[in-house]
C-alpha cells in the first residue's frame, strides 16, 4: 500500500509542480493586470470568465467523467482512440454551435451579462477560447491518462508562460484594457495546440460513432446537472453581485478569489492525479484502507493549507494597488470553500465506481439552489462577507451528501469524528485570524490562533494514519 501512495505522491508532486509554477505565473501577472485595470473592468472579466465557464460545461457534458471510465475499462488501444476522436467530435460540436448561437444573439445578451456595449466584443471574442480549449483540455486529458505526467505539465506551463508574456506587451504596447488579457489567452491556446504536434492530429480525426456517442452520454449526461450546479455555486454570485450593487464590487471579489486559488497549489496536483490512480485502486485487496488513509490525510493537509493562506493574506496582499486590497478579509473562508470544492471529488468515488453519477447531480442541484438562495438573501445584510458564506454552507452540504451516499456502494472505513473535529477548529482558526486582521491587532497576535491549530492537530493524531501501511 505504501507503494501505492507513493506513486500517487510522485504523479501528485509533478502536478503540484505544475501548480505552482502556473500560480506563480498568474501571481506575477496578477498585480500587473490590477495595476493596468480598473476594478469595474476587471469585474467584467470575471462576468465573462464566468459565462465562458458555464458554457464550458454544456461543451464538456460530462464526457470527462464518462471517457476516465471506459478509457480504463477498454483494453483494446484502437478502441481507446476511437472513444477520444468521437469526445473530441462531440465537444467541438457543441463549442461552435455555441459560438454561432452567441454571435447571433448580439447584444441582446448586454441584459443577462450586466457588460456595457463597450465591452461585448471582448466576451464574443472569448468564444474563441471556448473552442480552441475544447481540442486542448481533451488531448491534456488523454496525456493524463496515459500517465505521460511530464508532457502535461510543460504543456500546462507553457500555455500560461504565453499569456503572461503576451498580456504584458499587449498592456503595455497596445491596449490598457481586458482585450489585451483576451487576445493573450487566444494566441496562446493556439500555440499550445501547435506544440502537441503530430499527436494532435490523431486526436482531431472526428468520428461520429453512434455506440460510442450513446454509451458516453448515457454515462456522463447525469452529470450535466451537477457541472451547472458546480457553476452556480462558484460563479453565478458575480452576476448577483453584479445587479445589486455593481462590477467594482465584482472586482474586489474576483480579487479575493483568485488569491483564494492559493489552496490549489496543494490540491491541483491530487486532483489530477486521482482519478486515474482511484479507478486503479477501486478493486485492489486494500483499497478501502488505501482510500481510508487518503481522505484523512489529503483532508488534514488542506486545512493547514487553508490556515497558512489565511495567515499571510496580509502580507501578500500588498502584491495589488491600494484599490484592490479591501479583498484580502475574504480570502481565508473562500480559501475554504476552494477547498471543500475539490475535496467533494475525492469523496465521491465510490457514487463513480458504481456509477451512480444521478445521485451526485441530485445533491449539487439541491446545493446550487441553496446557494443562489442565501447569496440573495444574506447579500444584503451582510455584502461579500454573504456571498463568502453561502460558498462555504453550500460547498460543505455537498461534501457530507456525497459522502453519505458514495459511503452506500463503497463504504470507506473513515474516522469521521476525527475529520468534523478538525473541520470546526479550522474554521475557529480562521475566524479568529480574520478577526484580529481586520481590526488592525498587532502582527504578533496571529500565534494564539496558531497554537489553538497545532494543538487541534495533535489532538486529532494524524501521524496514526501512516501506522500499518505496507510496502506492497
Amino acid at each position: 500500500m505504501l507503494a501505492q501512495l507513493k506513486r500517487l505522491a510522485g504523479d501528485s508532486f509533478l502536478y503540484a509542480l505544475m501548480s505552482v509554477s502556473t500560480k506563480l505565473i498568474a501571481f506575477i501577472m496578477f498585480p500587473i493586470y490590477t495595476h493596468y485595470i480598473h476594478p469595474a473592468e476587471y469585474g467584467v472579466l470575471g462576468i465573462i470568465d464566468g459565462t465562458i465557464a458555464i458554457l464550458g460545461y454544456f461543451v464538456i457534458f460530462g464526457t470527462d467523467t464518462a471517457l476516465a471510465f471506459y478509457y480504463f475499462e477498454e483494453k483494446d488501444e484502437n478502441k481507446k482512440l476511437q472513444y477520444v476522436q468521437n469526445v473530441m467530435a462531440f465537444r467541438l460540436l457543441v463549442a461552435v454551435s455555441l459560438t454561432v448561437f452567441a454571435l447571433l444573439a448580439g447584444n441582446n445578451l448586454i441584459p443577462w451579462l450586466n457588460i456595457s456595449s463597450e465591452l461585448m466584443p471582448f466576451f464574443y471574442l472569448s468564444l474563441l477560447t471556448l473552442v480552441l480549449d475544447s481540442i486542448n483540455i481533451l488531448a491534456l486529458t488523454v496525456y493524463r491518462y496515459e500517465m505521460r505526467t511530464l508532457r502535461v505539465v510543460l504543456l500546462t506551463v507553457a500555455k500560461m508562460l504565453f499569456i503572461a508574456i503576451l498580456s504584458y506587451f499587449l498592456l503595455i504596447y497596445w491596449s490598457e484594457s481586458i482585450g489585451s488579457i483576451v487576445w493573450g489567452r487566444i494566441i496562446s491556446i493556439g500555440i499550445v495546440i501547435l506544440l502537441s504536434g503530430r499527436q494532435m492530429i490523431k486526436y482531431l480525426k472526428l468520428r461520429f460513432d453512434k455506440e460510442i456517442w450513446v454509451k458516453v452520454l448515457k454515462y456522463g449526461a447525469p452529470l450535466v446537472p451537477a457541472s451547472l450546479s458546480f457553476w452556480v455555486m462558484g460563479s453565478s454570485n458575480r452576476y448577483i453581485i453584479a445587479a445589486m450593487d455593481n462590477t467594482a464590487s465584482v472586482g474586489i471579489y474576483v480579487a479575493a478569489f483568485q488569491f483564494a486559488t492559493m489552496i490549489s497549489l496543494l490540491t491541483y496536483g491530487i486532483q489530477m492525479a486521482w482519478r486515474p490512480y482511484s479507478m486503479q485502486m477501486k478493486d485492489h485487496p486494500d483499497g478501502k484502507i488505501f482510500f481510508s488513509k487518503a481522505y484523512t490525510i489529503i483532508f488534514t493537509v488542506g486545512m493547514i493549507g487553508i490556515v497558512f493562506v489565511t495567515s499571510v493574506m496580509p502580507l501578500v496582499i500588498l502584491m495589488l494597488d491600494p484599490k484592490y486590497q479591501a479583498s484580502y478579509q475574504y480570502v481565508g473562508f473562500l480559501s475554504l470553500a476552494s477547498f471543500l470544492n475539490f475535496f467533494y471529488i475525492i469523496v465521491s468515488s465510490g457514487l463513480l465506481f458504481a456509477k451512480k453519477t444521478k445521485s451526485i447531480s441530485g445533491i449539487l442541484v439541491l446545493a446550487a439552489v441553496l446557494n443562489i438562495i442565501l447569496n440573495i438573501v444574506m447579500y444584503i445584510p451582510f455584502g461579500l462577507w454573504g456571498i463568502v458564506i453561502s460558498n462555504v454552507i453550500a460547498y460543505l452540504l455537498t461534501c457530507i451528501l456525497v459522502f453519505i451516499q458514495s459511503q452506500k456502494y463503497y463504504h470507506v472505513p473513515i474516522q469521521i469524528g476525527k475529520m468534523s473535529f478538525l473541520f470546526i477548529q479550522s474554521v475557529i482558526t480562521i475566524a479568529a485570524m480574520v478577526y484580529l486582521q481586520v481590526n488592525d491587532f498587532a502582527w504578533g497576535y496571529q500565534i494564539i490562533p496558531w497554537l489553538y491549530f497545532i494543538a487541534s492537530l495533535a489532538i486529532c493524531r494524524i501521524d496514526r494514519e501512516f501506522k500499518g501501511l505496507k510496502t506492497k
